[in-house]
């Protein structure tokens, strides 16, 4: 295998299939790992790059976790996981588990109930106002600071919004005083605004965002063993079979 990937060009990890859509739009699409990535020893071949931005993701598991499952009952770096812990086990060194908090505004007087206090004091560390929360969001606060650069200064994105309640239980994200940003809960509407909102033949879903890219696809397979190729080609098929998939969903 090492005298195979010696006679080819050393292939980047960080290698990505770009181009540009017919409205002018950038359009970058992600490798999976090939054999032409690594050396004979399993290291990954990594080009000078600029550092990697700086990313924050906030998930929220609603309907809570029983803490005996979840917090460890020992203080310290040497505590035992406990179960719902355990398939983080490989990333412990860059896991923090917080117990023992308090947050002070989820348990303010005024108006709302317990469910209502704690939402807001969860994410904003302000009171409940009566229809929302009385401050910015904690994602909001950190995408003030790291958004600038990027294309998106915050996405929200929802996978199962509560049918009842009012807004403080159907929003996480604040950029204010009650100024909630709902998340988007359709799956092609979040798929047009990353890819080609304004792209007409992508909104009609008579066009691939592979289309954007298969002029660096072809090129780069020229440069790979047949193995590579076949893995590329497993990987772009996923990628429409999942634009076919999304196109299926209803409109609403």
């Amino acid at each position: 295998m090492s005298q195979i990937i010696t006679k080819r060009a050393r292939l980047s990890r960080r290698t990505l299939l770009q181009g540009f859509t017919a409205a002018g739009s950038g359009i970058t699409v992600g490798l999976p790992p090939l054999v032409s990535m690594f050396n004979s020893h399993g290291t990954a071949y990594a080009a000078a790059a600029k550092p990697i931005e700086t990313r924050f993701v906030l998930w929220f598991n609603g309907n809570g976790i029983p803490e005996r499952y979840w917090i460890p009952s020992e203080e310290g770096s040497d505590y035992r996981m406990t179960s719902c812990l355990a398939p983080l086990a490989p990333y412990r060194k860059d896991v923090h588990v917080i117990s023992g908090l308090d947050n002070a505004a989820a348990a303010a007087p005024g108006p709302g109930n317990g469910h209502h206090k704690s939402m807001s004091g969860l994410m904003s560390c302000t009171p409940f106002s009566g229809r929302g929360a009385s401050g910015a969001s904690i994602d909001q606060v950190i995408a003030s600071k790291i958004g600038g650069e990027s294309r998106f200064r915050s996405l929200q994105i929802g996978v199962s919004q509560e049918s009842f309640g009012e807004s403080i239980q159907r929003n996480m994200s604040w950029a204010g005083y009650e100024r909630a940003l709902p998340p988007e809960m359709i799956p092609h509407k979040l798929f047009d605004r990353l890819f080609g909102e304004r792209e007409e033949g992508w909104v009609n879903r008579k066009r691939s965002i592979l289309d954007a890219v298969r002029s660096d696809a072809n090129l780069l397979k020229k440069h790979i063993p047949k193995d590579d190729q076949a893995r590329m080609d497993e990987h772009l098929s996923g990628i429409r079979d999942l634009e076919r998939a999304i196109a299926g969903l209803p409109p609403e």
